[in-house]
């Protein structure tokens, strides 16, 4: 990631994570962002953006996968930190981020699990729930 800025946030190429009044992580450009932290799924409180549904129908997926969900104020020093970033859009679907500018994301079961869950969702493919 770029150095961050302090009034616009972190600044990236074609993109742009979008922090709200606190500093906080509030979404990315058009896209609300999850994180997998381990079997959780970590999500910012929609509290000052609007909550997407196909970032609702994530969650959903998720907990019928067995992966714990928490919606929770979340910091940009997090995103390095957390196992993957998981993007969800009407545009974008869900596609986990292999990179961020210079920082390189490993892709893990949690986003492939959630966006070919997503895809079979969308697709009346539907996969099976895990047990």
């Amino acid at each position: 990631m770029l150095p961050m800025d302090e009034r616009d946030g972190w600044i990236r190429r074609d993109g742009a994570l979008v922090l709200d009044g606190r500093h906080r992580v509030a979404e990315a450009t058009g896209v609300n962002l999850l994180l997998a932290v381990g079997d959780t799924v970590v999500t910012p409180t929609p509290d000052c953006f609007l909550e997407g549904i196909i970032r609702r129908t994530v969650m959903r997926l998720a907990r019928e996968r067995g992966l714990e969900v928490v919606e929770r104020a979340v910091m940009p020093d997090e995103l390095p930190q957390s196992d993957e970033m998981i993007p969800a859009g009407t545009a974008a679907e869900v596609v986990p981020v292999r990179r961020v500018d210079e920082l390189h994301v490993r892709i893990r079961p949690a986003g492939t699990t959630l966006a070919d869950a997503y895809a079979g969702y969308v697709r009346g493919t539907r996969l099976a729930t895990a047990a």
